[in-house]
């Protein structure tokens, strides 16, 4: 578990390419990554689950985040709470096709 927060700090995150030259710059942006990193591997535990199919992502962290990820992702801006859930395997996410009920 431990390497794969390493794994994910240095290769998904690139905490090796940050160029600051001075600690007390590095250590915030270290400290902020470490913990993106940590909720990323424990978004990829929970996007194995069985239910993860069904289960919004808003349920595992907050709106807002969901939000702007999904306005990054699909290039749409905000859409407010529309559900996006958290796909099996690799802990991407999508909004589900078809009409919500």
């Amino acid at each position: 578990m431990i390497e794969e927060l390493h794994k994910g700090k240095k290769t998904g995150l690139g905490i090796e390419q940050l160029r600051f030259e001075y600690a007390d710059r590095l250590e915030p942006m270290i400290a902020l990554l470490s913990v993106t990193a940590a909720m990323l591997l424990d978004l990829r535990q929970l996007a194995r689950e069985p239910e993860a199919q069904t289960t919004p992502a808003r349920n595992h962290v907050p709106l807002l985040w969901v939000q702007v990820l999904s306005g990054w992702r699909y290039k749409t801006g905000a859409r407010g709470p529309e559900p996006v859930r958290v796909l099996h395997g690799r802990g991407q996410t999508r909004r589900p096709s078809g009409p919500q009920v």
